[in-house]
């Protein structure tokens, strides 16, 4: 297998993948991100990404399963130099193994799907927080992830590097929430958004079998025409002084309400 050696941090291709990680114009323009560690490659190949390049400092490897694979489909390897790496993955302790892959396939939904969990987020601005989200919405069984105008980019690195590998597995995609609220509704589906300092205690409701929980901005909550448009808004209560839980804490704990509910994850 041949490799090719980068050592100098002008190198043209070294620069097209630090577009990838820093634009996300770039990102989807060519349909592709960075990924780090083998945890990721296992997520993306199950996915049925293609695999465009793989990366590895020059004191790391993969394990050798996975240089056999990467042998077999001729995917081109590139040696970096470990100061290169770990500048490129923008992380303190980098893994030593990146590749370029393509992007999961668009996720659909069926709006008339029985039994179903969605998830829709407002606005979630945090890469680290929204990355939770999808990591926790993949282990409680969610069904869909619509991801509203002014949430940040589910490609975004920080948000790969956090989801844990949920972007391969679960199913979401950006989308307009008063419409699609709109559409789920007309079908039968109820809307369950979320507030600090009003509406019902959230244990103390009763989910439905087609149910989306709706979260809102960090710092803003639910824009309020979608807070209009729940069917019911829930709120976890709090200790005196405490002001609210982060977006992503407070999903978590929404989520797996409706699971315990429901009698566990559906498998």
């Amino acid at each position: 297998m041949n490799t090719v050696d980068i050592s100098s941090p002008h190198n043209r291709t070294l620069k097209q993948w630090r577009k990838l990680q820093h634009s996300r114009k770039e990102r989807y323009r060519r349909r592709q991100l960075l990924i780090e560690g083998e945890k990721l490659f296992t997520e993306a190949r199950k996915a049925g990404c293609q695999f465009h390049a793989v990366l590895c400092a020059e004191t790391r490897s993969l394990s050798d399963e996975w240089w056999d694979w990467v042998r077999r489909e001729g995917i081109p390897v590139y040696v970096l130099s470990p100061p290169l790496f770990r500048d490129l993955m923008e992380t303190d302790t980098p893994q030593g193994t990146g590749a370029v892959v393509d992007m999961p396939q668009a996720a659909s939904f069926d709006l008339h799907k029985q039994n179903s969990l969605v998830l829709l987020l407002d606005r979630i601005q945090d890469p680290g927080n929204l990355g939770t989200l999808l990591r926790t919405a993949a282990a409680a069984g969610v069904t869909f992830v619509g991801l509203g105008k002014g949430t940040v980019d589910p490609y975004n690195p920080k948000v790969v590097r956090s989801a844990a590998g949920a972007i391969f597995r679960i199913p979401f995609q950006q989308v307009d929430l008063a419409e699609w609220i709109t559409r789920y509704q007309a079908v039968g589906g109820q809307v369950v958004g979320t507030a600090a300092d009003a509406g019902e205690l959230y244990h103390a409701v009763r989910y439905p079998e087609r149910v989306a929980l709706l979260l809102g901005n960090e710092g803003n909550g639910l824009a309020s025409e979608l807070r209009r448009m729940s069917d019911r808004n829930v709120q976890i209560p709090l200790a005196e002084g405490a002001e609210s839980l982060n977006v992503s804490v407070a999903g978590a704990v929404l989520l797996y309400e409706i699971v315990r509910q429901r009698g566990g994850v559906s498998k």
